[in-house]
């Protein structure tokens, strides 16, 4: 999951669907209660979030879309919201009276460590995105790693984040170790998940950032120059956008990370693993059939010549 440029996300998901092998994932029913596979809860927050937005008004979706311009981790710092006019003003107008009759109430409960009532559950992402937001990127986590002191609701700011922070990587790695998430364990992400996007990394989501293996290969990992590496296979680019799910259209809508999908891409990279001997290892790639032409597997190289394989942000200068 990376703060990154729409078009950054789009590569990221291309390189999901090649490298990680996200169709391999099961389909199996749930088997305890609400306690479901990655896939399935992937079909399931997909669903929730078409459903979710079809029921907004045009009020509501005034409010969503001017939280998300508020919530961006470069857009929505407060020198660049200084600087709105027009529609995007307003749109951030919209979102502000809703955070001060509805969603400041939840983000105080939010605080207080306080369960948040069904009926005020619609103010309570945006609530945390908030609050999130404020400490990655309106001061507060930089005067905490300055050693300033911190004002009291600063204090209680930067100790719900780092809770945040704390709980996604344990559901991270329940689902990893476990192949199994619950209801709960998906609203914790969904914080995470708005958690990452403000801190504008995804170092925090892999099995290798979890401390569960350093690669897709488990504890082998990617070795330095001059050891051997394991076999693998990618597609070639030409290949790839030839495939149905690739579309030049950018996929994501910025407010997406105030919606169940904000934990796509968690579970769609989670698909790509499996608990196994006692440790995470990648699922086996697999290569259609009669289409060996269109991949490239490592092992086609070796004894040859030299390979640099360098994997890298498309839009990062």
């Amino acid at each position: 999951m990376h703060a990154t440029s729409p078009p950054t996300r789009l590569v990221t998901r291309m390189l999901l669907g090649t490298f990680l092998g996200v169709a391999a994932c099961s389909t199996g029913e749930a088997t305890d209660g609400s306690q479901r596979t990655p896939i399935q809860w992937l079909l399931m927050v997909e669903k929730e979030a078409s459903a979710e937005k079809a029921s907004w008004d045009a009020a509501w979706r005034d409010v969503m879309r001017g939280a998300a311009l508020a919530l961006e981790p470069y857009d929505g710092r407060p020198e660049s919201i200084a600087k709105l006019t027009g529609e995007k003003k307003r749109l951030y107008d919209a979102y502000r009276r809703v955070w001060t009759e509805h969603a400041q109430a939840v983000a105080e409960k939010l605080l207080a460590g306080e369960p948040v009532e069904e009926e005020a559950r619609r103010y309570r992402f945006l609530a945390s995105g908030t609050l999130l937001h404020r400490y990655l990127r309106q001061g507060v986590r930089q005067k905490e790693k300055a050693g300033e002191a911190l004002l009291p609701e600063e204090r209680k700011i930067a100790e719900y984040a780092r809770a945040v922070e704390r709980a996604g990587r344990e559901a991270l790695l329940k689902g990893y170790r476990s192949g199994r998430l619950t209801a709960a364990d998906i609203d914790v992400l969904r914080d995470y998940a708005m958690f990452i996007d403000a801190r504008c990394t995804g170092n925090g989501v892999l099995p290798c950032h979890l401390g569960l293996g350093r690669s897709r290969y488990g504890g082998s990992g990617f070795r330095m120059p001059g050891e051997t590496a394991p076999d693998f296979a990618l597609a070639r680019m030409e290949a790839f956008l030839d495939t149905p799910i690739y579309d030049d259209a950018n996929p994501r809508d910025p407010i997406d990370v105030l919606t169940p999908l904000a934990v796509k891409e968690f579970l769609q990279i989670m698909c790509g693993f499996q608990w196994r001997d006692g440790q995470i290892v990648a699922k086996p790639y697999e290569i259609t059939p009669g289409r060996e032409d269109q991949y490239v597997r490592l092992s086609d190289y070796r004894g040859k010549q030299a390979v640099l394989m360098v994997l890298m942000n498309a839009t990062d200068p």
